[in-house]
């Protein structure tokens, strides 16, 4: 690759995607974390002092159209915060919380 593009060495990954990259070499071990960002993300909702589950949703949820209002009885700024909280829980489940994906997922289209 060095034929090919100018690379230099910065030294041990910190920091990837806005998120922090702490390595044990040693014991071989990555550990990716976005802590900062998903406190961030509560603070900005006024979530944070939700209380944390196992489990971020029952395993048959399906939403429907009709567990949402009619578009004409929406509030276009509660549309605009809710798609605004997905988003940013969509960016968690990419990159360190693959395990709330359904959930996210299964919400997103309900508004």
């Amino acid at each position: 690759m060095n034929k090919d593009f100018d690379l230099s060495d910065s030294g041990e990954l910190k920091c990837f995607l806005d998120g922090k990259v702490e390595q044990d070499r040693n014991r071989d071990i990555v550990r990716l974390s976005q802590e900062q960002y998903y406190n961030d993300v509560l603070k900005r909702f006024q979530m944070s002092d939700c209380t944390p589950v196992d489990t971020p949703c029952e395993a048959n949820l399906h939403w429907t159209a009709s567990d949402s209002p009619p578009l004409d009885k929406k509030n276009t700024q509660v549309v605009r915060n809710y798609h605004q909280f997905i988003g940013a829980y969509m960016y968690l489940t990419w990159f360190t919380h693959g395990d709330c994906s359904f959930a996210v997922i299964n919400v997103s289209g309900s508004c």
